[in-house]
């Protein structure tokens, strides 16, 4: 897969605004963030940029598990995790 940035540069566009959306944003800002001269508008949708936009209860798991991968951490270990609904157990 070549990265954004590279197709960019490949097919000469040299300035451009793009469109993002939900988890999609902070891929998009920073693409704007690697070279910001080029970027000439964002728009956004429901893009979440910020830690405070994931809320506490359902993502402590996920965040436990990518900081520190492992059975322990595992997010449907814990039964009473809300990810748990999302994705069973593993057996």
């Amino acid at each position: 897969m070549v990265p954004v940035h590279h197709r960019t540069a490949h097919l000469k566009i040299k300035k451009y605004a793009f469109y993002m959306h939900d988890y999609g944003a902070p891929v998009g800002l920073r693409l704007a963030l690697r070279d910001p001269d080029r970027i000439s508008g964002i728009i956004t949708q429901s893009g979440n940029a910020y830690l405070d936009g994931f809320g506490e209860k359902f993502w402590a798991p996920l965040f436990a598990y990518a900081k520190d991968p492992g059975p322990e951490t595992e997010p449907c270990e814990d039964q009473d995790s809300p990810l748990c609904a999302v994705a069973p157990a593993a057996a």
